[in-house]
């Protein structure tokens, strides 16, 4: 995912961001250089191709905001080359995978995986005032996480209800995960699952950075080097009361 240094950065600022696993700042293999598809900006016009920002030995990157309102970020990453134990993949799956996809690695001879991951993510930020609908705005990814309300205008304790979509339709039972880290470094978890329309619904109890991960385990078929593919969607806001 893309974290900025901060959420509220003024019009015409510099928006300052780097490349993250987690809201603790760290960064895995998973977003080495090969593994960046894509990294995308959009204020409300144009999405723009941010991906020429990047290099393997940039630690940050910046870039002016113009406009006033709402900033989107994101960023798209593919790796094929990762393995896990079967005991660290059945503990994955119990979490995040359907009761059919448990059942073939509990029944498996493996000792471990080959897994395919993909990674998109979505930054939401603001420049200047909190305008704009980029909060809900589709990108088109496999898996995608809208958020129906804009969190920025929102009041402590109100209802958020976030829309996950797998290829373009909204996806029953799907696990997502809600983290919120508060001012002093403090992470809060919390696990759920989707309703039949795809919808997950949360309350803006904490000030914060929020990040929401959406997560499907999907076998792979007629590749005999990966056996499970990750499919992760992330969104990632602050809220402060």
């Amino acid at each position: 995912m893309l974290l900025p240094q901060s959420f509220n950065v003024d019009q015409n600022g510099l928006l300052k961001f780097k490349i993250s696993d987690n809201l603790s700042g760290s960064k895995s293999e998973v977003f080495k250089t090969s593994n960046i598809q894509g990294m995308w900006f959009s204020d409300g016009g144009k999405k723009e191709d941010i991906k020429s920002l990047h290099s393997a030995s940039a630690e940050s990157f910046s870039r002016k905001l113009e406009n006033n309102g709402l900033v989107l970020l994101s960023l798209d990453a593919v790796s094929t080359d990762g393995k896990i134990s079967k005991e660290a993949f059945l503990n994955q799956t119990r979490l995040n995978a359907s009761e059919q996809i448990i059942k073939n690695v509990e029944a498996s001879t493996k000792a471990e995986f080959n897994l395919k991951t993909e990674i998109y993510s979505k930054t939401l930020l603001t420049s200047g005032k909190a305008n704009g609908g980029l909060n809900d705005e589709k990108l088109g990814d496999k898996l995608e996480i809208l958020l129906k309300q804009n969190p920025y205008k929102m009041k402590y304790g109100a209802d958020v209800i976030a829309l996950v979509i797998y290829e373009g339709k909204p996806i029953r039972n799907a696990s997502v995960k809600l983290q919120t880290k508060a001012s002093n470094g403090v992470i809060f978890d919390q696990n759920s699952r989707t309703d039949e329309d795809g919808m997950v619904y949360f309350k803006l109890n904490r000030s914060g950075i929020w990040k929401l991960t959406a997560t499907e385990i999907l076998p792979v078929n007629n590749n005999p080097d990966q056996d499970f593919q990750v499919i992760i969607a992330n969104y990632l806001f602050e809220f402060r009361q």
